[in-house]
């Protein structure tokens, strides 16, 4: 959590900013841990429900690989919480026309489908 202050502000806001970095993303989209990936996405989640839902910056080097797949992920576990379905083509078709050239390699998206996975995982470890 970052504090930041704009002297340029006329009134004096202070403004938070939660920011979250993954560190073991390699530039072409592929994660060592899709785990990471969905750990970091309940977070930024925790800290939209405790905010209120403020606007979300997702970026990287090259404006489209991870952040992406980022989405990507985030908008299938989304979908499958209030859906109870999904279909990541559908996702990923509906987020190229705002990010063209999201998820491009067969490795991004079996990194989806094992996010989906890790996800639905969690369910069958909370109800043991």
């Amino acid at each position: 959590t970052k504090i930041l202050y704009d002297p340029l502000c006329k009134t004096n806001e202070v403004q938070q900013v939660n920011q979250f970095h993954i560190l073991n993303w390699a530039p072409d989209g592929s994660c060592s841990s899709v785990k990471t990936i969905t750990d970091v996405i309940d977070d930024v989640v925790k800290v939209q429900i405790r905010t209120g839902n403020k606007p979300i910056l997702i970026h990287c080097s090259d404006t489209v690989s991870r952040s992406g797949m980022f989405c990507a992920i985030a908008t299938t576990i989304e979908r499958c919480k209030t859906e109870g379905v999904v279909d990541v083509f559908q996702v990923v078709k509906a987020l190229r026309v705002q990010k063209p050239g999201a998820v491009r390699t067969v490795g991004q998206y079996e990194a989806i489908f094992d996010a989906v996975l890790v996800f639905l995982d969690s369910f069958e470890t909370y109800s043991q």
